[in-house]
């Protein structure tokens, strides 16, 4: 089933539920899937799975994992390096669209508070996941150069630019719908 932004709306409240918890083991499942244990004070240890491959991304609480990969993705590297032992202090979702957006704060190599944003993009075959610090990109899943997409350089070093929004209206503050056009050309 694909996530639109309504249900992804109600997957970042259940996890906003979590909150805050402490990020434990980093690992990969695939390639395009990576396995992030929480550590959360009421409900326990959680299995975070987010999976941005093109035709099945998802961001869900596993209860059983199959498997998973013996040697670790250089972007999973960057994250065990950065953002073990992060709090998760919030998930938030970018305009009722197809972003989630993990907040952590972490401590560096000199005990330092450090803020990241780990933005998992849903959006098909542009589905990533990003790291994010204060408005510069660390490091992505998905590295996609100029030439595959003029409009947005994800590499790290780059400043991240988010996808462009379209212009819809917040479902939970619709007043009135023109009955003459889509409702998914109106809504989010």
């Amino acid at each position: 089933m694909a996530i639109d932004g309504l249900f992804l709306y109600n997957i970042q409240e259940k996890l906003n539920a979590y909150t805050p918890c402490k990020i434990g083991k980093i690992q990969n499942i695939s390639d395009e899937e990576i396995l992030i244990h929480l550590h959360t004070r009421n409900e326990g240890n959680q299995k975070l799975v987010i999976n941005v491959h093109s035709n099945t991304n998802r961001v869900y609480i596993a209860n059983f994992i199959p498997g998973i990969q013996p040697e670790p993705s250089n972007f999973v590297m960057v994250l065990r390096k950065l953002c073990s032992q992060a709090i998760v202090e919030s998930f938030e979702q970018v305009g009722y669209d197809r972003i989630l957006c993990l907040h952590l704060s972490c401590r560096n190599e000199f005990q330092d508070l450090v803020k990241y944003d780990l933005n998992i993009e849903l959006m098909g075959k542009y589905a990533n996941m990003i790291l994010v610090k204060d408005g510069v990109i660390v490091d992505a899943l998905k590295r996609i150069p100029v030439f595959e997409n003029a409009k947005r350089f994800i590499h790290p070093g780059a400043k991240y630019v988010a996808p462009t929004q379209p212009e819809k209206k917040n479902p939970f503050e619709i007043k009135n719908i023109d009955l003459d056009q889509s409702l998914v050309k109106q809504i989010y």
